[in-house]
């Protein structure tokens, strides 16, 4: 570094750049860590010593053919291996002793062969191998299946996700309409449904809900809760269906979320059913079903 001024005490002879501009041949020369000065080379290899060299030969690369995995065949012999095994293990040999009988002190209980043991196949358990590669072939096709399955299931999922997605950011508000006599129920509803782009009303009894349709309050959907005093939900309903040009969809709420409730809800005349407490997912299945159309 030059010392001749305290300005440039820190500053560097040679810097980074300067050495990344250097080109082949080229050098910095520093004398006494002063006044560096950048010249240039002949390069060894670019100087006539008088001598000649033979051109370097390059070792080729030999290409490795692509190994194909065979699984059919891997499980016969695996199957195979299994049953020579075996036969060794009851004492024949089939490839040094064919003849089972050369050996009777290896059948079982000493006196007979064992009953699955054919003598005439050469000591082999009998086995079909056409029915073995129908089972390989059948797993092979329920895997094939499965992975199918996984592949429609993946690219619904992912279809949701984007009518989501869609459903969110646009500009058109939505108006609901929540019926229930609990108030932490409504609490809890609309902090779910507080991620869509919409307005929502509550009301806490099924008259109030009717006074609200008929007074002209407009709705694209109805949550409805089935266990409320006075006037329960599917009476509710009933009487809103009474109304001239009523076709709002109307979505059940009820903590019975036992076997067969949904379709008798939806023989009650709602448009589907929604089991407390509340899912997201489920919520966002009823969200896209019935606002994505609309």
């Amino acid at each position: 570094k030059s010392k001749e001024k305290d300005k440039t005490a820190s500053t560097p002879l040679v810097t980074v750049s300067d050495l990344q501009k250097l080109k082949l041949g080229e050098a910095i020369i520093i004398r006494l860590r002063m006044n560096p000065f950048k010249t240039k080379y002949a390069p060894n290899f670019k100087i006539d010593w008088g001598e000649e060299y033979q051109e370097a030969t390059y070792p080729e690369r030999k290409v490795k053919e692509i190994e194909l995995f065979d699984l059919k065949k891997y499980v016969t012999e695996e199957k195979r291996k299994k049953m020579m095994n075996n036969a060794n293990d009851l004492g024949l040999n089939p490839i040094k002793d064919p003849n089972p009988f050369n050996n009777p002190f290896s059948m079982q209980n000493n006196m007979m062969p064992e009953k699955n043991v054919n003598p005439f196949a050469s000591g082999l358990p009998s086995m079909d191998i056409d029915a073995m590669m129908r089972d390989i072939d059948q797993k092979l096709k329920e895997l094939d299946e499965e992975e199918k399955r996984q592949k429609e299931k993946l690219k619904e999922q992912t279809k949701i996700i984007n009518e989501e997605k869609t459903l969110k950011e646009e500009k058109q508000i939505e108006e609901l309409l929540v019926v229930d006599d609990n108030v932490v129920n409504l609490k809890v509803i609309k902090r779910l449904l507080v991620d869509y782009n919409a307005n929502i009303d509550t009301v806490t009894n099924g008259q109030d809900c009717i006074d609200k349709i008929n007074n002209g309050e407009k709705y694209d959907l109805i949550f409805m809760d089935i266990m409320m005093p006075k006037m329960d939900g599917v009476t509710t309903l009933n009487k809103l269906k009474e109304l001239t040009g009523f076709e709002i969809d109307t979505i059940a709420l009820t903590a019975d979320a036992i076997d067969g409730q949904k379709e008798k809800y939806l023989q009650d005349g709602f448009n589907d059913y929604l089991a407390k407490p509340i899912e997201k997912k489920e919520l966002n299945r009823v969200i896209i079903k019935f606002l994505s159309q609309k």
